[in-house]
């Protein structure tokens, strides 16, 4: 993870109410978000790791790393590296007796795993080959840089990054930026 300049945030209110409910369950999965896309057909996954790679770059909400510094309460503070690079494993499943049942047992495994929540990435992904045109993409974010809506907008962006790259055009790099609804909700927590 390159740091080139780090600025430190605060939590936004909400964020800090998620933040303390999951301390309270440190090691549950409680705030785990996300779930599995089928992609029926073929597709290529150097392409799917540099279209996700692309799709960070666009949304720094996913950049979200929640710092070991502490404000004035004593919860953490995050940053948003210039720079994350994501890999995408494979996980092959096409040779099991029954690839639908083994990917699904393998993902609910997967997806009851707690994240690390300081010095990494809040979300991850995974490609889960079935056969070579059945694949499923498991996402997986915690809920600290990401709400369902957020989830439904960054699948479509990854969508449109991913068939961009497959046509050889080249994707929309902007999107809104997560850090001015921070300093917004900062705004209206200080205002008298």
């Amino acid at each position: 993870m390159s740091d080139k300049t780090r600025t430190l945030y605060p939590l936004t209110s909400s964020q800090r109410e998620i933040w303390f409910d999951q301390m309270l369950h440190a090691d549950i999965p409680l705030y785990n978000i996300g779930g599995y896309v089928q992609i029926p057909g073929p597709i290529n996954p150097e392409l799917f790791e540099q279209a996700v790679n692309l799709l960070v770059r666009k949304h720094d909400a996913l950049r979200t790393v929640l710092q070991e510094e502490r404000d004035e309460d004593g919860v953490p503070l995050q940053a948003f590296p210039d720079e994350l690079r994501v890999m995408v494993p494979v996980h092959d499943f096409s040779a099991a007796d029954s690839p639908h049942e083994a990917a699904m047992s393998w993902m609910q495994e997967r997806f009851e795993q707690p994240f690390t929540l300081t010095g990494q990435p809040l979300f991850r992904y995974d490609l889960i080959r079935l056969a070579d045109d059945q694949w499923y993409w498991l996402l997986q974010y915690h809920h600290l840089c990401i709400d369902g809506w957020g989830v439904a907008l960054v699948n479509r962006s990854l969508a449109e990054i991913y068939t961009a790259l497959a046509n050889e055009d080249v994707p929309e790099p902007d999107s809104p930026s997560y850090i001015s609804f921070i300093e917004n909700d900062r705004r209206y927590i200080d205002c008298p």
